[in-house]
């Protein structure tokens, strides 16, 4: 009698390494709600630049997401620094 090879299980197992990256950036993603804070001298120069925040409050949401985040600042340095913005 021949057996047969079930490969259901490898498939999913694959499927879900896939999704599970693809399920932390879209949650980061969704979640980011970055504070702009504008920070004035004395001399009247103003720089402004951004903080991170998030749409949920704890602090385990913060290190949850603190991996990715240092990923984005590292990606987009420009816009953690706030070089879009102007100062008002």
């Amino acid at each position: 009698m021949e057996r047969r090879h079930n490969s259901s299980p490898a498939i999913i197992a694959i499927c879900m390494l896939l999704l599970l990256p693809l399920i932390y950036v879209a949650g980061y993603a969704a979640l980011l709600a970055p504070m702009v804070v504008v920070h004035e001298s004395s001399g009247g120069l103003a720089f402004v630049e951004r903080h991170v925040g998030y749409r949920m409050e704890g602090q385990a949401v913060s290190m949850m997401f603190a991996p990715i985040h240092w990923m984005d600042r590292k990606v987009r340095p420009g816009y953690w620094a706030g070089e879009d913005l102007e100062p008002w």
